[in-house]
């Protein structure tokens, strides 16, 4: 059975939702959407301003994505990039 969206709708909707969308929380955090994944959701995560806490970007993987993306193999290629100085620095 296939899904409710089909792989263009999901394609058209993540980049009809804009660059950026953004909440602000009781507790001071702001989590904002960042557009332009076609198989992620990217958000960045800050905290209220002088918490002395850096902001982090968070990365949800999107639905059965594994089934054609080895996630592994990519977060060892992410680290190796990142060791040689590309990229922020990463957290796992």
């Amino acid at each position: 059975m296939q899904d409710e969206k089909s792989e263009p709708a999901r394609r058209s909707w993540s980049r009809s939702q804009g660059c950026h969308s953004s909440t602000q929380h009781s507790t001071g955090v702001q989590i904002t959407k960042i557009g332009g994944g076609i198989t992620n959701v990217l958000l960045k995560v800050a905290a209220p301003k002088g918490a002395g806490i850096d902001s982090a970007i968070v990365r949800v993987f999107g639905d059965n994505t594994e089934m054609y993306i080895d996630r592994e193999r990519e977060i060892q290629v992410l680290l190796r990039l990142n060791q040689a100085g590309f990229g922020a620095q990463a957290s796992l």
